[in-house]
C-alpha cells in the first residue's frame, strides 16, 4: 500500500479559476478530504460552492486515475464539484 503524502499546503488564493467559468472568492473550510471554496459562476451570475480534493492528500493512485477516462462518475471525488448556493 502506498502512503499518502501530507505536507502543509495553503488553500487556493482568491481569483484562482480551478474550473472554467468559476472564480474563487474565498476559502470556506478544509475537511478531512476536501477544500471548500465560495466561487462566482460567470455564466449564471451567481455564487456557488466548489469542493476540491485537498492537494496535500494526493497519492500516486489518484494521479493515475485522474489521467484515465472517466466512467459514469467513478472519479467524482478526484475532480472539483460544483453546487449552486441558495
Amino acid at each position: 500500500m502506498t502512503a499518502v503524502t501530507r505536507t502543509a499546503v495553503e488553500p487556493l488564493p482568491a481569483g484562482t479559476r480551478p474550473v472554467p467559468g468559476h472564480r474563487i472568492l474565498r476559502h470556506l473550510a478544509r475537511t478531512g478530504r476536501l477544500d471548500l471554496y465560495g466561487s462566482w459562476n460567470e455564466e449564471r451570475a451567481c455564487r456557488c460552492v466548489i469542493e476540491v480534493p485537498r492537494p496535500d492528500l494526493r497519492c500516486p493512485q489518484m494521479e493515475d486515475a485522474a489521467r484515465r477516462p472517466r466512467r459514469g462518475g467513478a472519479c467524482r471525488a478526484r475532480s472539483p464539484r460544483l453546487s449552486t448556493a441558495v
